[in-house]
């Protein structure tokens, strides 16, 4: 009995023994007398300090896990370029679908200003925005063949916006450009055309418009009588004024200067101009003061005259 009870305790001590504690990354083995390394069975996985393993989440589409395998997340939303529009799921951009039965209408092109301004050098941007039920894909056509036209945006209304785009050189100053604009549906059975806007661009040679005003300073005679110096002559004005811009110029107070070849002074005095630009000027004038010829200025615009009856010392 007493080898019995020893032989007992003597396997249950070596079983207890054998018992181990593993660290947080391993596991027993099948048997239980090691420690090896930790291993998911699949669908299982680790966790991020692979202390444990984890189901992940199934996701349903167009819901992706995240990097961490924990969760599921919804893709962001991409943006569409118009006429392309996102998709039901929003995870792409899709051309819109229209129904078959739906009624195909002309799009509209929306009213712009009919008269614009732009200076030599300068960008001149007109922004033409349609308007579309179908939101079909469209092109603009303009009759002018300078110019050209940008890529499609979004304005501030969300409206299709294509801009029509100018930089006029030189040789366009001093020049009316008028062209007319129209969309076109390019994806379409009908192909319709949009209504017709008509605009009209004026081309300034400068941004000085005061300057730019008047063209040219003629003088059509200057001549020297019992002491007095009468000239004559015409501001040749800017066919790109209209008439409420060429009056307000005319009602302007200018000063015409007057010189002598040599550049001195003979005279300023105030022009008043006729609606034709038709200008004359008389100034008292010793016949030992009068030069051969005069000099004229009148804003920035010059012109050279010879003076009648000048003295004979101008003849020699």
């Amino acid at each position: 009995m007493k080898t019995y009870l020893a032989g007992f305790v003597l396997f249950f001590a070596q079983t207890a023994k054998a018992e181990l504690t593993c660290v947080s990354t391993q596991m027993l083995n099948a048997d239980k007398t090691a420690c090896v390394a930790l291993v998911c069975q699949t669908p299982q996985i680790f966790n991020l300090t692979k202390t444990a393993c984890f189901t992940p989440p199934v996701c349903t589409a167009p819901d992706t896990l995240n990097s961490t395998q924990t969760a599921c997340t919804k893709p962001k939303s991409p943006v569409c370029t118009p006429p392309k529009i996102l998709n039901p799921a929003k995870i792409t951009c899709i051309d819109p679908i229209i129904s078959p039965t739906a009624q195909n209408t002309k799009p509209i092109l929306n009213p712009v200003a009919q008269e614009w301004d732009v200076n030599v050098g300068e960008l001149l941007t007109i922004p033409l925005s349609v308007n579309d039920p179908q939101q079909d894909e469209f092109t603009l056509t303009s009759s002018m063949a300078l110019g050209e036209f940008s890529a499609v945006h979004n304005n501030d209304e969300n409206l299709p916006t294509v801009d029509f785009l100018f930089t006029p050189a030189q040789a366009h100053g001093n020049k009316i450009y008028t062209t007319t604009f129209s969309a076109k549906e390019t994806k379409t059975t009908q192909h319709y055309v949009s209504n017709k806007i008509a605009i009209k661009i004026r081309v300034w040679p400068s941004a000085n418009h005061d300057i730019d005003a008047a063209m040219q300073l003629t003088i059509s005679s200057a001549q020297w009588q019992a002491n007095q110096l009468t000239m004559e002559g015409q501001v040749v004005l800017n066919s790109l004024l209209t008439q409420q811009e060429r009056q307000t110029f005319i009602d302007q107070q200018f000063d015409l200067i007057i010189r002598s070849p040599e550049d001195n002074i003979l005279h300023i005095a105030p022009l008043m101009l006729s609606n034709q630009g038709l200008w004359k000027v008389s100034f008292p004038l010793s016949l030992e003061q009068t030069p051969c010829h005069v000099v004229l200025e009148f804003n920035t615009r010059k012109a050279r005259h010879q003076v009648l009856n000048a003295p004979l010392s101008c003849f020699k």
